[in-house]
């Protein structure tokens, strides 16, 4: 049978949403499809125990489809028939409540609710607090008309700073990039994180990255102080932007109404690392600084003749922490530079490579959310956020061993268990000390109203906002120096393989400064800006027949600024007698400093101290003349910072339709999306070719004449600014089930389209000729988006009062990956204008597939239901399985997804009673493919190793106004990173953040 179109489906089911009804009952026991006038019920829904406002209560007439959900303030209006009838209300971990109304037709009733339970009065000292945010995710997850996940924020205890930390916890989230103890990105369902996106209450925000002008988007430069949850939408609906094939993350802020009266709340605490090892400078200490200040303040406030029609939430934390990594294997030589021959039987040890890093952190974020209800059916709010991460990365490291060592220039008989590499004066000791201040800013604003038209039949959304986000990593300095003629011996017979025993067997004392003559310096400026503006407006007509149905219209408006911006300057050191390499080039003025590296194991090694800290001692501070740049020095200079300053600019255009109905135990959304994205972008078009004057031809030459001469061949390389624009509009249509067909047991399915657009990098308009060779490569800014037709089912079963199991596979058919290929231009030449006719054409285009597949599992579970001691434990498990199939843009199919982690897992246990809640959590990723195979791993196939963490969580409530807590993070001072190449596990480059403690206390008032 000849499949169906699926948007053809969508169409049919929008029509079954919004088409009347030709069978059955009404609500009132006539003819389905009479129209019959209503009146209404409006009020708001309170957790009286706590004072809460709920959002997202079920507010539905007992014996009909006719139901509601409260909004963010708790508030509902339903429409309901005339004569006495019954509104049931229930929600999450509270007692469903029933009232007997009657509005007559025309007429708007009020009633306000209150929900209690029993377990309030059976500790109601003890329970608040986490048990709320828990109900309301589970709430959310469940009336979602799609599949989502959500968790409080306090979901799995005191949050960290950085929301990453909860982020891993949840089903299909792993994490990508770890540095210290900080996620820096994450994945989603075993995609790399430029096929999610992150939103904040539902919109987009600006990213940046730094060092390129790119869509991946970092949590760390966002706080949690002034969250409330945070969501992983699995399958997006039509009035969701569609481009993110792996989901969506978003987090959601704090507001005013959602508590009754004024809330204030105090958190000071302390934050330290332990090592685990003594002997480095790098050390965490208690008494550094107070590590966390946090104020969160919310009230609401009668104004304007009104009753509690203004809501505030104001929150401000500063954050103050020192990420730790200890380094093992060498963080800069490639795995074929550290290894000959590392995928063959027999490989031998090139270079070896120990390091340390620290980077104190400052961290301020700051969030304000105002709401104003301008009568009973209108409200306005605005958000504001201002978060920074400020932090100055430090970093020892030292690289021994020759990089292109060949079978010869190793002693007879070794072997990767023990080997001798022979000195020549390619084999060096190499220290390197890096400061990297990484200073990042973002803010935005949010404004926006609702309004309820024609009785509360309709509702009218207008959305604004505007982000920016900027990455700065300015006064970056990277200074080097080299011993060479080195001899080393490896040994790693019955010892630890990422510890070998090492032994300098010739050439100068790697340990001795005077061995050591300083050699390079590189400063970089790096920047990439991101804004972002959006606009959109949704309207919804609410149709209250006896199958309750809707229609949602809506547009929106992004527009996405980008600019990358690099200043480098490499120098040379040629010291009084300016000539490089020579005996005036000594380390020893410069060297101040002796450590030991990777866990104090190896050295000491000379160090200077960091370029760019000031005094005598910071070899940048050096002697006027000291520092020289070399005609090669100059070209690379201009060529970098040129080459990189690009502009990017992103036009989104979307209309949508979508349409529900509720057939009781099953409801259906479904609609269309479509977008229209424009592209322009800046480039050069590049000549580096000898014959055409563009190459660098100076070398190491000093002579001020020929380094003017190499820096006008750099500039010369850059023909002519280049621009480009691309453009293409997508359809997605989108379907949801949920079925329901018992109590407290609900069944999914989803079907959506949606895409990944390429990389800022992929877009820019760059080209580049060689006049010789008859060849051009060019970028591409008409570069399709990836494309992907998802589908998902789950079940999922709720307990009373706050548990869950999930269980649900998904399904992706993603297609235009993207490679380069090569043809012979025609007389058209390139794009029509004849130029290039006959070259070969290297140009990135659209091809390949792949198929990613998964299983996601979930349990949670509170057992306040339990008698005495054991009704305060509670428990959480998930499982995610992955599988992925596919050419993934290359010429070879293959079952590893770069960068996709098979399987994670996350389980922990809980207690909260007698004023006490502990948690043990446990995080687990299991072993993957390497994420990037080229210039990092030299071209060598490998993988990062499974990864085990376990955290520990405490937190006493000493009274109604105070609590103390202590978390300690990475319990079993696992490793953040163990890569190893693929074929024979050999060791690379492994980092290890130590055990991470914080303790403070919390007020409340």
């Amino acid at each position: 049978m000849k499949p169906r179109n699926p948007v053809s489906l969508v169409i049919a089911w929008l029509a079954l949403a919004l088409g009347p009804a030709h069978s059955g009952v009404a609500a009132s026991g006539g003819p389905v499809g009479a129209i019959q006038e209503m009146g209404q019920v409006t009020g708001r829904v309170k957790n009286v125990a706590t004072g809460d406002y709920l959002r997202s209560a079920v507010v539905q007439v007992e014996g009909t489809n006719l139901r509601t959900l409260t909004d963010f303030a708790g508030a509902f209006a339903l429409n309901v028939p005339p004569g006495n009838q019954t509104l049931v209300i229930s929600y999450t971990g509270l007692d469903t409540a029933r009232i007997v109304v009657e509005a007559p037709p025309g007429v708007t009733v009020t009633r306000n609710v209150d929900l209690t339970s029993e377990i309030y009065s059976l500790a109601p000292f003890t329970v608040t607090g986490e048990r709320e945010g828990n109900a309301l995710a589970i709430q959310l997850q469940r009336q979602a008309p799609n599949l989502k996940t959500v968790a409080s924020i306090d979901a799995f205890g005191n949050p960290a700073a950085n929301p990453a930390e909860l982020l891993q916890r949840l089903s299909g989230i792993a994490a990508e990039t770890i540095t210290g103890d900080q996620i820096r990105s994450i994945s989603v369902r075993g995609m790399t994180s430029e096929f999610s996106v992150m939103l904040i209450d539902g919109e987009t925000v600006a990213n940046s990255q730094g060092s390129s002008a790119n869509r991946v988007y970092q949590p760390e430069q966002f706080g949690t102080g002034n969250l409330s949850s945070v969501e992983l939408i699995k399958a997006p609906t039509p009035d969701q932007d569609a481009n993110a094939i792996a989901g969506y993350v978003n987090l959601v802020t704090k507001r005013g109404f959602e508590q009754a009266g004024r809330n204030i709340t105090v958190n000071l605490g302390l934050g330290w690392r332990d090592r685990r090892f003594k002997g480095s400078p790098f050390q965490d200490k208690i008494a550094d600084d107070l590590g966390l200040v946090a104020v969160s303040y919310s009230d609401v406030f009668s104004v304007f003749s009104g009753k509690n029609n203004l809501g505030v939430a104001v929150n401000v934390s500063r954050s103050v922490y020192t990420t730790l990594q200890e380094e093992a294997g060498s963080v800069y030589a490639g795995l074929s530079s550290y290894y000959l021959a590392p995928d063959s039987s027999a490989p031998l040890t090139r270079f070896v490579g120990f390091g340390d890093f620290w980077a104190p952190t400052r961290a301020i974020n700051t969030g304000a959310s105002i709401d104003y209800r301008l009568s009973p059916d209108s409200y306005v709010f605005a958000k504001f956020s201002y978060n920074t991460n400020d932090q100055l990365q430090q970093l020892f490291r030292i690289g021994i061993g020759n990089a292109a060592a060949t079978p010869a220039n190793f002693a007879p008989g070794s072997t990767y268990e023990s080997s001798t590499l022979l000195p020549t004066a390619t084999a060096i000791a190499n220290p390197r000390i890096v400061q990297a201040p990484r200073d990042a800013r973002n803010y935005g604003v949010n404004v926006g109203s609702e309004h309820a038209l024609f009785g509360g039949a309709a509702t009218l959304s207008l959305r604004g906002n505007y982000s920016h986000a900027d990455l700065q990593l300015f006064n970056t300095h990277d200074v080097q120096a080299t011993s060479t003629g080195i001899g080393l011996a490896v040994d790693r017979r019955g010892g630890d393989a990422w510890y070998p025993s090492i032994t300098q067997t010739a050439g100068p004392s790697i340990y001795d400064p005077a061995s050591y003559r300083m050699t390079t310096w590189t400063r970089t400026d790096q920047s990439a800006p991101n804004d972002l503006y959006g606009a959109r407006a949704d309207f919804t007509k609410n149709f209250a027949t006896a199958a309750p149905a809707s229609i949602k219209v809506g547009v929106k408006y992004n527009d996405s600024q980008r600019k990358q911006r690099t200043k480098q300057s490499q120098y040379t050191f040629v010291g009084a007698d300016r000539v490089a390499n020579s005996a005036d080039d000594s380390m020893v003025p410069y060297a101040k400093q002796s450590l030991k590296l990777s866990e104090v194991r190896y050295g000491p090694f000379p160090f200077t101290n960091f370029g760019g800290s000031g005094g005598a001692d910071d070899p940048t501070n050096a002697t006027s003349g000291y520092w020289g740049q070399t005609a090669a020095n100059a070209y690379n200079s201009y060529s970098v910072s040129n080459g990189a300053n690009n502009d990017f600019a992103e036009k989104i255009t979307a209309g949508y339709i979508s349409g529900r109905v509720d057939l009781g135990k099953l409801r259906i959304l479904s609609g269309l999306r479509v977008e229209n994205t424009k592209v322009t972008a800046t480039g050069w078009t590049r000549n580096t070719t000898a014959a055409f004057g563009g190459n660098s031809v100076g070398g190491a030459n000093l002579d001020p004449a020929v380094v003017a001469a190499d820096v006008a061949r750099a500039q010369r390389s850059f023909v002519a600014p280049r621009k480009g624009k691309g453009e293409y509009k997508n359809v997605f249509p989108g379907v949801h089930f949920v079925y329901e067909p018992m109590k407290n047991f609900l069944i999914r399915a989803s079907y959506n389209r949606s895409i990944t657009r390429p990389g800022v990098g992929n877009l820019l308009p760059t080209l580049t000729e060689n006049l010789t060779a008859g060849s051009v490569s060019v970028g591409n800014p008409d570069l399709k988006p990836y494309f992907s037709n998802n589908f998902d089912v789950s079940v999922e079963k709720y307990f009373e009062p706050i548990g869950l199991f999930s269980a649900g596979v998904f399904l992706k058919e993603i297609s235009n990956y993207f490679r380069s290929f090569s043809s012979i231009l025609g007389p058209e030449g390139l794009d029509g204008s004849g130029m290039y006719a006959g070259y070969t054409l290297t140009r990135t285009m659209n091809i390949g597939s792949a198929r990613v597949r998964g299983v996601e599992l979930g349990y949670q579970q509170q057992f306040s239901k339990l008698a005495g001691f054991w009704r305060g434990f509670g428990a959480f498990a998930n499982l995610t399985v992955l599988q992925a199939l596919g050419n993934f843009g290359t010429l070879v199919t293959s079952t590893k997804l770069p960068g996709m982690v098979p399987r994670t897992a996350n389980a922990g246990i809980s207690y909260s009673n007698y004023g006490l809640q502990f948690r043990l959590l446990g995080n687990f990723r299991a072993t993957s493919p390497g994420a990037s195979i080229g210039l990092a791993s030299g071209g060598i196939e490998f993988k990062r190793m499974a990864r085990l963490s376990i955290d520990m969580k405490i937190n006493y409530r000493i009274n109604r106004t105070y609590n103390v807590y202590l978390d300690v993070a990475n319990l079993n001072n696992a490793a953040n990173r163990e890569d190893v190449s693929a074929v024979n596990g050999l060791p690379w480059i492994r980092t290890k953040p130590g055990v991470v403690f914080n303790a403070g206390v919390t007020a409340k008032f």
